[in-house]
């Protein structure tokens, strides 16, 4: 976990966090520290700043990254600036953490994409969790002109939302 900035890729925690970003703000004490939740929506070329939420305080939270699962991980560095030896991990969830699509995206995401024909990769490129999609990309890439042609088919359909 070295990220201190995510964004819910698209299946993680629940529809309430969807395109929802996630920021740890670390000022050196746990009671003044914590997770942020935030969304922002399109304003002409740029963006407009909608709603923000701490979602988590008291943790001095050095990382955050989302799970295969779907929940949110933390690396907390427990108190104040100086250098320790220990931590701790958190993992932030919501109480319908078991969904069908959380876990077929898990699923999706410890699967081995090389197995695939091009035209299941093609379909992975609809899916609604970006870290799929990322990886049917990065796997189409490896099939070169079979995967460019499914590329250019999938690049003419409806965006993804």
């Amino acid at each position: 976990m070295d990220q201190q900035a995510c964004y819910n890729p698209g299946t993680a925690l629940s529809k309430e966090y969807k395109n929802t970003f996630f920021i740890a703000e670390f000022v050196g004490n746990p009671t003044r520290s914590g997770i942020h939740a935030f969304k922002l929506k399109p304003k002409g070329a740029s963006f407009e700043f909608v709603e923000s939420n701490m979602i988590l305080s008291g943790i001095l939270a050095t990382g955050i990254d989302f799970g295969p699962d779907g929940a949110l991980y933390l690396a907390d560095w427990i108190d104040g600036w100086g250098t320790k030896d220990s931590g701790r991990i958190w993992k932030l969830d919501v109480d319908e953490s078991n969904t069908d699509e959380r876990k077929k995206t898990q699923e999706l995401l410890a699967t081995d994409f090389l197995k695939y024909k091009v035209e299941t990769l093609g379909e992975h490129l609809k899916n609604p969790d970006m870290r799929v999609r990322q990886k049917a990309q990065f796997e189409l890439v490896t099939r070169k002109e079979d995967g460019l042609e499914i590329f250019k088919k999938y690049l003419l359909q409806k965006k993804i939302n």
